[in-house]
């Protein structure tokens, strides 16, 4: 597929609406006639009203299953002991220290950051016609001091109420335009999209952080054991497949919301409420890591950067705006494996490095498919 960049007056004219699928299988628990996810729907059936029917067509809607737990009311991890962990992955070490309600206690620790993967011959190879650039080389050790997380990417509801509180500005679509999220019914907890890197910016400060450095975030997503997902690694080094999503003992698992060049596509486009894959977790109980909505992080896009960035707590904050370019991470609910013959892998990757310009014809970027969390200092004692 190719990146849709997107300035405010060009996605006003021109809506790309797209599938969304979970990058997950099917397994034994279901139910032919009442539902109340797809949880409970065999095969490529959806829970629609409260019935299993075949998957609509591509951009067509369907309603979102119930919400995750509030996420203001989430409960943080107790200070001194350590996240839970996905299966066949190393637990990482154990936090001391607290963190506001929402957020998740990350531990002052060191990492392998990027990796030494060749790149693609070309943008094709990973789905991106266009791309030129990667930017995950060399792996190197990153030492971070203790921080805070927000478990979710952040909800409509949650910008809605700075916006309330006139203390963020809306979205750069009206209510409903395009794939906006904003002041669509039912969509209160999908994540907030369309909004510019500044609004991010603004939206953390006002909740007394910031947005995540690309070294904070990818410890968030990747723990210390240098996994290739949030929820693993695949043993011979490839990328995750539709199967490879399956078991036949625990129901559906659903790892990462996608859609558009993906294998797993069932045709419902859009984001999803946060936190519904909890299976993709991250090693220290991060959700959403992976597709859903891309995120913003505070860093510019450098390809050259880990060479020589510092080896503790490094930033690359943006200088310029207008001229540069930023990075997102996780995947998007529409970006996919490409020309690939797996389901979607490259961006699901927890070193993959997305570039997105600040500015597209002269107005603050965004896109349908990009979102973001908040980092902040561990609590005072």
């Amino acid at each position: 597929m190719t990146n849709k960049l997107f300035s405010v007056a060009a996605l006003l004219s021109s809506v790309t609406l797209s599938g969304l699928a979970f990058l997950g299988g099917c397994g034994s628990s279901s139910s032919l006639d009442g539902c109340k996810t797809d949880h409970d729907c065999k095969g490529d059936r959806v829970c629609v009203a409260g019935a299993c029917t075949e998957a609509t067509t591509k951009g067509a809607e369907r309603p979102s299953p119930p919400p995750p737990a509030d996420v203001a009311s989430a409960t943080p991890p107790v200070a001194g002991s350590a996240s839970p962990t996905p299966a066949g992955g190393t637990p990482p070490p154990a936090a001391t220290h607290s963190c506001p309600d929402g957020m998740v206690a990350i531990p002052g620790t060191s990492f392998e950051m990027g990796s030494d993967r060749p790149y693609p011959k070309s943008g094709k190879e990973v789905g991106f016609d266009d791309r030129a650039s990667f930017g995950w080389k060399p792996k190197h050790t990153v030492t971070l001091s203790p921080y805070c997380i927000d478990k979710f990417e952040v909800s409509v509801r949650r910008f809605k109420q700075c916006v309330d509180d006139k203390k963020c500005t809306p979205p750069g679509l009206a209510s409903g335009a395009g794939n906006s999220n904003w002041g669509v019914a039912g969509r209160e907890n999908d994540p907030i999209t369309l909004v510019s890197y500044e609004q991010a910016i603004d939206f953390c400060k006002v909740t007394g952080g910031s947005l995540p450095t690309e070294a904070q975030w990818e410890l968030a997503a990747r723990g210390t054991d240098g996994r290739e997902y949030p929820w693993g690694s695949e043993p011979d080094g490839k990328s995750i497949t539709c199967n490879d999503s399956l078991t036949s003992t625990s129901g559906r698992r659903l790892l990462a919301a996608f859609g558009e060049g993906s294998r797993c596509h069932k045709g419902v486009h859009g984001t999803w409420p946060v936190g519904s894959a909890p299976a993709g977790a991250s090693p220290f109980g991060v959700l959403d890591m992976a597709g859903n909505v891309m995120e913003w992080v505070e860093d510019t896009f450098d390809e050259g950067f880990y060479a020589k960035s510092p080896a503790t707590d490094p930033r690359n904050p943006p200088t310029k705006l207008a001229k540069q370019t930023g990075v997102v991470r996780g995947g998007g609910w529409s970006t996919g494996g490409g020309d690939s013959d797996v389901a979607p892998g490259w961006n699901t990757r927890t070193y993959w490095r997305e570039p997105m310009p600040y500015a597209v014809e002269g107005a603050p970027a965004r896109d349908a498919e990009i979102g973001f969390r908040c980092a902040a200092p561990p609590l005072a004692k």
